[in-house]
This record gives structure tokens, sequence and C-alpha cells, in this order.
């Protein structure tokens, strides 16, 4: 079981790679960023603040084996939209697009 040491929401200064979307943190976006201990190893978690906000708003214990993909492709547009998201209604939207709209 994964124990957070320290959490803190810094802005990114180089892009970074969100773990649980996949896409990418520019320069300038405030970000959360996790330290954790997890099986006597020390890692570090990065993802976008809706992200994090989806995975909270959505997951109960065991979410983590689907990833945030997978979580989103199992809720309906209007689960998104019924979340007050405030500031980050447009970003949670957009991921709910990306992951389920077919190109």
């Amino acid at each position: 079981m994964a124990i957070p040491i320290s959490t803190e929401t810094p802005r990114a200064h180089k892009e970074h790679r969100c773990d649980a979307c996949g896409l990418a943190i520019p320069p300038g976006e405030t970000y959360h960023r996790s330290s954790v201990v997890d099986n006597r190893s020390i890692y570090t978690l990065k993802a976008h603040k809706v992200c994090v906000a989806i995975l909270r708003e959505f997951c109960d214990d065991g979410c983590e084996q689907h990833g945030l993909g997978g979580v989103l492709r199992q809720l309906n547009l209007e689960d998104i939209e019924a979340v007050p998201w405030g500031d980050l209604q447009q970003q949670a939207l957009d991921l709910w697009h990306h992951f389920n709209d077919e190109d």
C-alpha cells in the first residue's frame, strides 16, 4: 500500500508527464506532486489538478488498476457535467472527451 509522505502543488518549470492520464503538464501549469513510499521504495507522482479531482470524485479503493482513462470511459458525460468543478470544469470535460471520443 502506497503511503504519501509529502504533497504539494508547484508550478511546472519544464514539461512533465501526468501519471494519471499520460498527457503533458506544460510549463507554467500548477500541478499535484506527491512523494509516496511503497514496499520500501520512494517515488514521486505528478498529475494535473483536474486528474486528481476526478479520481477523488469517482474512485473508491482499487481504482488505480483501471487508471484515469478506464474511470473516464465508464462515466457518462452527464456524470462529469453534474459535478461542480469550479475552474476545472472545462478541463474535466476536455479530459472526458479525450478518453471517450473516437477520432
